[in-house]
């Protein structure tokens, strides 16, 4: 019941903040211009992981359990929404990009997210990864990370695609 009033919680604040995320980014002309490679056709705003990030931090928050694991989670989420917020406002080397991506995967590992072994899909056994547990686990944040920024080209399909796989 608890978790459901943070989760609960976390997707009013983004909902609610979302239009006002909107109008700060027409303000502040953080905007992504049309051109050939794009699909929208006027200015559209840039700053939607605000929302987004609000609501993720006050719905931790909101559980009340304070462990190294949430903390790291607030840390490693601060750091790829300020990364993904400079690069929406002055749009950063993708170098830059990356390497704020390891470390925000490091801190995590460093919290103890981590994973040390995948199951096998052909027969279920299950395959213990020892010391590349470390590295796939960096390989597979950051991997997560870059692969809901491509797909971001679309008003709302990165949130939604992360919405569906997070249920």
């Amino acid at each position: 019941m608890f978790t459901w009033l943070g989760i609960g919680l976390a997707f009013a604040v983004a909902l609610a903040l979302t239009p006002l995320a909107i109008k700060l980014a027409r303000k502040l002309n953080v905007v992504d211009i049309p051109d050939h490679r794009k699909v929208h056709s006027a200015p559209t705003p840039r700053m939607g992981g605000l929302a987004i990030y609000m609501g993720f931090v006050l719905g931790a928050l909101a559980l009340g359990l304070y462990t190294r694991q949430v903390a790291a989670l607030l840390i490693a989420g601060s750091m790829v929404f300020g990364i993904g917020l400079l690069d929406d406002i002055r749009n950063i080397s993708p170098k830059l990009k990356l390497l704020g991506q390891v470390l925000a995967s490091l801190v995590l590992v460093q919290a103890g997210f981590c994973v040390r072994f995948i199951t096998n899909p052909f027969d279920g056994s299950i395959i213990a990864l020892g010391v590349f547990a470390v590295p796939i686990t960096v390989l597979w944040l950051t991997g997560i990370s870059n692969a809901v920024n491509l797909i971001d080209g679309l008003d709302g399909l990165s949130s939604g695609v992360a919405a569906i796989a997070a249920v």
